[in-house]
């Protein structure tokens, strides 16, 4: 996308999926990679192949950046998101010091299974 969302969001689908599409309090399977914008990669479940299972919408579960633009993908999408600190790890940083504050993010995010 040449420009964000509303909420300052770039949002790119990278393979479309074709299950249902996300919504509030669906139990959701997902794969993500976290990168800084040097691509240095900060998080990423992808290598253990163990997918974060999490009920969407519940506080806290992921950051609000993800929590945004699952409600925008379908089982089966994958996307890649960039991220303003705002919708990250704003002015604190992450909780275990790897990602300082005010920093842009980039996501890779699969939805593998949305019950």
């Amino acid at each position: 996308p040449k420009s964000p969302d509303e909420n300052g969001m770039y949002y790119y689908v990278e393979q479309k999926g074709n299950g249902k599409i996300c919504k509030r309090g669906d139990n959701i399977s997902i794969r993500y990679q976290g990168k800084f914008l040097n691509g240095t990669i900060f998080d990423d479940n992808t290598v253990q192949h163990e997918a974060l299972n999490f009920n969407l919408g519940e506080s806290g579960q992921v950051i609000k950046g993800i929590e945004l633009a699952l409600y925008k993908m379908h089982e089966g999408d994958k996307a890649i998101l960039l991220l303003p600190s705002s919708l990250a790890f704003g002015s604190k940083g992450d909780a275990g010091g790897i990602v300082s504050p005010f920093k842009t993010v980039t996501f890779a995010l699969e939805i593998l299974k949305i019950n």
